[in-house]
């Protein structure tokens, strides 16, 4: 259960990332 939680984070995580390095490349 831990194991499956933690994996949801972690795409979470990455979609964030990608989300964030996105407006770095269109806001510059």
């Amino acid at each position: 259960m831990s194991k499956m939680a933690f994996d949801l984070d972690d795409m979470a995580e990455a979609e964030f990332y990608d989300i964030v390095d996105y407006w770095e490349k269109r806001l510059k």
